[in-house]
């Protein structure tokens, strides 16, 4: 009979991979397994959903000896409210699901994975680590975007390591402003208010 070894399980979903690891919750928590599914989009693992009912038929066939009791995932984005690492509940799910826009190509997928690890595994605590943790203890000037304040109204616009939507933001609502030629003998734009 052999020995049930209790685990930590780490994902990291991106858009096109689901990386992960085991590390043991007995003695120095030594990395005992990583591994990656690769592709995720084209046959045979078409969405997130597919490549963790991969990851869970691979856990059932090889590591059917280990007991998963915490689960780590790697988050793009917790918006301004959630930065430090949290305990998944239906509370915070319900506001990653609204910051979706924000990291469209790695919410879902992070979501999806977090659902379907809670179903498999219903006894594991789960954890969220944030990649914008990172950005909070910036400076002011590091951490802003350098933009008129007619451009971004009451409203602050961030710098993340997610730039595809901020840029995508910004680029919305600079639509309903106009960058115009600098005057005669000035040296800088100004903003004008003038629809596009």
């Amino acid at each position: 009979m052999s020995t049930i070894t209790p685990v930590i399980l780490t994902v990291n979903c991106g858009s096109s991979s689901l990386k992960y690891g085991l590390f043991s919750l007995t003695g120095d928590a030594a990395p005992l397994h990583s591994g990656q599914i690769r592709d995720i989009g084209k046959a045979p693992v078409k969405d997130m959903e597919a490549a963790v009912d991969q990851l869970i038929a691979l856990f059932n066939e090889r590591f059917a000896h280990y007991e998963v009791r915490a689960i780590g995932h790697r988050m793009v984005q917790g918006g301004l409210q959630h930065m430090e690492p949290e305990q998944v509940s239906d509370q915070l799910l319900a506001a990653l699901s609204k910051l979706v826009p924000l990291a469209p190509g790695h919410l879902p997928s992070e979501i999806t994975a977090i659902r379907a690890f809670s179903q498999v595994f219903p006894k594991a605590t789960q954890i969220v680590c944030f990649d914008t943790a990172f950005h909070q203890h910036m400076p002011f000037v590091a951490r802003h975007y350098a933009l008129p304040e007619k451009v971004l109204g009451n409203r602050a616009c961030y710098a993340t390591d997610s730039m595809a939507s901020p840029a995508s933001i910004l680029c919305k609502r600079c639509s309903k402003q106009r960058l115009k030629r600098p005057a005669a003998g000035s040296s800088s734009p100004t903003w004008a208010t003038a629809p596009v």
